[in-house]
């Protein structure tokens, strides 16, 4: 049964020892990065991602609960110390501020289509590229644009900084062939971050990017 944030506190939470809550803590990771396993390899085992509440509800409502835990421990004087995940996280969380383009490419090496939001003025404006094969020429259109301080609010949630930088399978598929690549690029000189993966292997909140590009 699902419960409010608030709820959590109180029943898993509210007058437990440091030791139980960091046993709180340590469970609620588990949830996380099980639930993002079940999304990452649902091709492999595609009845889990049927169960209810489904594996996005799970590690969106575990964050909440993950959030609450550190900030008990916390108030109980302890300290908490980030995974190296976590730190990543904050470290591009950090530096949302300076990004001024991102880059999403599909396709095989010849024919690409991509997508990509670049910051003009207080906006993010949206390109959609593509590579017509039978014509021999390009097509290239702005097709939406959104606020700065939503587009940067949307990337927050996508904890980025805790993606792999490739997603791959040891399974061989006929789509092997046709990788995906996200780019992004920063307006203080930090090198770029790309992430890669194969045509159907992608990070667990990929469809949320997709949403944030209006796709």
């Amino acid at each position: 049964m699902m419960i409010s944030p608030e709820g959590f506190y109180e029943l898993e939470l509210k007058g437990k020892s440091v030791k139980e809550i960091r046993r709180v803590i340590r469970d609620l990771k588990r949830t996380i990065k099980e639930n993002k396993d079940i999304l990452e390899n649902s091709d492999v085992i595609p009845e889990k991602v049927m169960v209810h509440p489904g594996p996005s509800v799970m590690i969106s409502l575990s964050r909440d609960y993950l959030e609450i835990a550190i900030k008990a421990l916390m108030e109980n004087g302890e300290e908490y110390k980030p995974t190296k995940s976590e730190l990543r996280d904050m470290e591009f969380n950090n530096n949302i501020e300076y990004i001024d383009k991102i880059s999403y490419t599909y396709g095989n090496f010849f024919f690409p289509e991509t997508v990509s939001a670049e910051l003009v003025d207080d906006k993010f404006v949206l390109n959609y590229r593509k590579h017509i094969r039978d014509e021999d020429r390009c097509i290239e259109e702005v097709y939406d644009s959104i606020d700065r301080t939503d587009f940067m609010e949307g990337l927050k949630k996508l904890h980025l900084g805790e993606w792999k930088k490739r997603y791959t399978s040891e399974i061989q598929y006929i789509d092997d062939m046709i990788d995906w690549t996200l780019e992004i690029s920063y307006s203080n000189g930090l090198k770029n971050e790309v992430f890669k993966g194969d045509g159907h292997m992608e990070p667990y909140n990929f469809d949320e990017l997709m949403e944030l590009f209006r796709l």
